[in-house]
């Protein structure tokens, strides 16, 4: 069986592979932004827009995951496992989320 310190170092690892991912995915979105001319309407770029701020939140949560994971390898305790591992959950449900929402501004 898995011990609670086996589980927050597998949380950390993951979260921390999953906002580099999630980073250059960011930069592929603002690389899209950025090649519209500028004359562009901001009406056209808002769904970029919308998945970039969306993006850049799930980067800060899998950021978060880490740093909870990383305080609670410190300190210890309950509340920092909980935490860490709701957090990592919560980025989880965003990563389909964040294919979801992909999907539907690529694809319509």
């Amino acid at each position: 069986m898995a011990t609670q310190e086996d589980i927050i170092l597998a949380t950390m690892g993951a979260a921390a592979g999953l906002a580099g991912l999630v980073l250059v995915f960011l930069g592929i979105v603002i690389s899209t932004i950025q090649s519209y001319p500028g004359a562009t309407g901001r009406r056209v770029k808002r769904k970029y827009v919308v998945l970039g701020w969306g993006t850049f939140a799930l980067f800060a949560l899998s950021l978060a995951t880490v740093l909870f994971a990383l305080l609670w390898l410190m300190n210890g305790g309950a509340t920092l496992y909980g935490a860490a591992i709701t957090l990592f959950v919560v980025v989880i449900v965003g990563m389909a989320g964040l294919g979801v929402a992909v999907m539907k501004v690529l694809v319509g």
